[in-house]
């Protein structure tokens, strides 16, 4: 869901944005071209600039909050918490339909749901090319489809497929009222260190039948007690082996990390392995 991230600021003044809400289809595919999973979210678009991008992981909702000059939070129903992920957000550009063509990046215009879309091109790494859909009746700063390619490797494809004009719900873009973390989460590099219990993961009948194997990666925040919070598992693997390693992890406990001889909130990686009975 965070992946439409606004571009760069560009030191505007504050100025209204187009309200909207649009649903989005995230569907990824394999290096062979196969579609290995399809998701959807909800974006609210505020005409103050924040917005909410909500999603489902399994039974949970899964959130990302932009509240322009305050920071990027987010939010998980299964803890009940929302989390500052970062203190930047300036807001994104509002930019002209003249503006998105003179880009540097600007390659070619493309209709989409019946708007005029402008397509710039980024190569972030060598291996990555990202599609960036612009429409200027929507602001012009926050893509409104997205194609990431990976050479050799998997394809995501992030697009509309409904639209509505209007100022959203004020609950919409907000979320639930959650017990809100200020302090953004500091990354531990060795999570090993931390890990005081980490259960196996059950192997989905699902995936032993179509005998799927490999290792899940997943993303890990937990609070200053060690309680996990939210977990998150990296593309690449199958869906039914990152879902059952999100499960496993939210059993997992950790020993506080402590900064400056206090607990704080902190996030890592740890892996799970699947591997097929013999």
């Amino acid at each position: 869901m965070a992946s439409l991230l606004c571009a760069g600021a560009l030191g505007q003044g504050r100025r209204a944005y187009p309200p909207y809400t649009v649903v989005n289809r995230v569907t990824e595919y394999d290096a062979k071209g196969e579609t290995i999973h399809v998701a959807t979210f909800t974006r609210y678009e505020s005409a103050t600039g924040d917005w909410r991008s909500v999603g489902k992981s399994g039974d949970d909702e899964l959130a990302t909050i932009y509240r322009r000059g305050i920071g990027v939070y987010q939010s998980n129903s299964r803890t009940s918490r929302t989390i500052k992920q970062s203190g930047h957000a300036p807001g994104c550009p509002l930019r002209t339909a003249e503006e998105l063509r003179n880009d540097p990046k600007f390659r070619r215009t493309e209709e989409v749901l019946g708007l005029m879309a402008y397509v710039l091109i980024d190569h972030p790494r060598a291996e990555v090319d990202i599609e960036h859909y612009y429409v200027s009746e929507l602001g012009g700063g926050t893509p409104f489809k997205q194609v990431t390619t990976y050479k050799n490797g998997p394809k995501f494809v992030n697009e509309p497929i409904s639209l509505t004009m209007g100022e959203p719900a004020a609950i919409d873009i907000t979320g639930p009222n959650y017990g809100v973390i200020e302090q953004e989460p500091i990354f531990v590099q060795n999570m090993g260190e931390q890990l005081l219990s980490k259960p196996d993961p059950d192997y989905p009948a699902e995936a032993l039948a179509q005998r799927l194997s490999g290792i899940v990666r997943v993303m890990v925040t937990f609070d200053e007690t060690g309680r996990v919070i939210v977990v998150t598992a990296t593309a690449g693997s199958p869906q039914v082996l990152r879902d059952a390693a999100v499960e496993a992890a939210y059993k997992a406990s950790f020993k506080p990390v402590i900064v400056e001889e206090r607990p704080v909130v902190a996030k890592g990686m740890i892996d799970y392995q699947f591997v097929l009975p013999k």
